[in-house]
């Protein structure tokens, strides 16, 4: 798994952060706070928007989805700041990494192995995971791990299974495919992976079990838990040197 790499490659939510919930969670408050009843499909909705929907402001055009799906009673703009404010309170406060996911980042960094943060989420969201949120703080320093090697939607035009994200992790770290491992947890983030010719392994996360036969099918590696890469790390013995 690990043999002949030298630029490991994370997704964020559903991958580092146990976060899928938590957005079914905020979506369904909006909705009440704009005046609608909830479906309990709300998360299956909202995947399917997002796969549907590859470029522009994908998260403008969901919550004006939402707005006219649930017929709410606020403008889309107000919608996307209630939304922010409400996933906010969250992600501060709630949000934590999966486990194992700091032992695993440390040793990777330890030995000498370039690592990259790659998500199609917000930028002001990773940020909250760097530096506000205090159960990853008391954890790990992310910012040490990941360097100025962090990705966002900021940096791309489209959204995964587009290999964009993938593309410019090798293009800012000079890798290439081959050199490449990638760590995912949904089936449009390893199609992404796949798409961008590189070895791929999907972590388990209960939200993407929808796609579960696919994703076994495409994925290179799956795992159940970040301990198993560990294990699968320690096996390998493998040291980059750092140049």
């Amino acid at each position: 798994m690990f043999k002949d790499k030298k630029t490991i490659i994370f997704d964020v939510d559903g991958t580092l952060v146990d976060s899928i919930g938590m957005w079914n969670d905020v979506d369904k408050e909006l909705v009440i706070r704009g005046g609608g009843i909830p479906r309990d499909t709300i998360g299956e909705e909202r995947d399917t928007y997002l796969a549907e929907n590859t470029t522009g402001d994908i998260y403008m055009g969901y919550v004006d989805y939402l707005r006219e799906s649930y017929n709410l009673n606020l403008t889309v703009e107000e919608l996307n700041y209630l939304r922010n404010t409400i996933s906010l309170e969250y992600l501060k406060n709630h949000i934590d990494l999966k486990p194992g996911v700091d032992l695993l980042l440390k040793t990777l960094k330890e030995r000498g192995y370039t690592l990259v943060l790659a998500t199609i989420g917000s930028r002001w969201v990773v940020d909250i995971y760097l530096n506000e949120n205090k159960n990853i703080l008391e954890k790990v320093d992310l910012k040490q791990i990941f360097e100025n090697n962090i990705l966002t939607k900021d940096n791309v035009h489209s959204k995964k299974p587009n290999p964009e994200i993938y593309l410019k992790a090798m293009e800012i770290t000079n890798s290439k495919p081959e050199e490449c491992l990638v760590i995912e947890d949904s089936l449009s983030g390893v199609q992404a992976a796949k798409n961008a010719g590189i070895d791929v392994v999907c972590i388990y996360d209960k939200y993407s079990n929808v796609d579960r036969v696919e994703i076994e099918r495409i994925s290179d590696y799956n795992v159940s838990n970040f301990s198993e890469l560990s294990n699968q790390l320690s096996n390998s013995k493998q040291i980059r040197k750092v140049v």
